[in-house]
């Protein structure tokens, strides 16, 4: 019973740290909204319509991370928190970026953490487009499936090479092994919005009856699924 209790307060304790790091990564998003604000009504004077909705898709972003209200939302909102982040890459790349959802609409109200899938849009992003020449194409899939809801994310990227996966992989089994000792998580690096970041804090809602698979094959393409329980018992 004391150990239980004790990871459930180092679980909580560490999803606390994740929140409060995500929002120290933001310098000060009080004042850049403010800054937005200037940028957008200059906009508007000059009558550039895209200056406008790149600092209301941005300025809504900022809102989102930085708000302390609640560290679960609901997928609909995390959705939109990754439109938002997808139409701010669209004004720069246009049409060699190409993007489109296939949701079901009953994953919406479906509570989850916060910034579970714009760290994983990014990731293909950052690593996945990085070595190839556009266009680029990525995939947001979600559904329902008997008793849990899953979202996939698909690219047509690099992909990740076979050490890179394993890496990933190795890492991941580590933080299950150290997780279910007790051992977590003054050890675990929680800062930044990783991949890993992301499974620990889906890990420690929903333990063994979290999805977390990540797929590369030889053309490149790159899948990342996550998924949990649908129902209001996530225990």
């Amino acid at each position: 019973m004391k150990e239980s209790m004790e990871q459930t307060l180092e679980a909580k304790s560490s999803e606390l740290k994740a929140h409060f790091l995500a929002l120290q990564a933001q310098i000060n998003p009080h004042f850049i909204s403010n800054i937005l604000m200037v940028i957008s009504s200059t906009g508007y004077e000059l009558g550039s319509k895209k200056i406008v909705m790149i600092c209301s898709q941005l300025s809504d972003m900022m809102k989102y991370i930085s708000a302390s209200d609640s560290m679960n939302i609901t997928l609909k909102a995390e959705l939109a928190h990754v439109n938002n982040y997808l139409e701010l890459l669209k004004w720069r790349f246009e049409d060699q970026l190409h993007y489109e959802y296939h949701i079901d609409e009953r994953l919406q109200s479906i509570q989850v953490p916060k910034l579970i899938l714009q760290p994983l849009v990014e990731n293909s992003y950052n690593h996945g487009f990085s070595g190839k020449r556009p266009p680029w194409k990525l995939t947001i899939t979600g559904w329902l499936e008997e008793d849990k809801w899953f979202i996939e994310i698909r690219d047509d990227g690099i992909g990740f090479s076979e050490n890179s996966l394993a890496k990933i992989k190795n890492q991941i089994s580590e933080y299950r092994e150290k997780f279910n000792q007790g051992k977590i998580l003054s050890e675990q690096p929680i800062g930044g919005m990783g991949l890993l970041n992301v499974y620990s804090r889906l890990f420690m809602l929903y333990r063994d009856k979290l999805v977390f698979e990540i797929h590369s094959d030889l053309k490149g393409e790159t899948s990342i699924k996550i998924g949990g329980p649908s129902g209001m018992d996530q225990s």
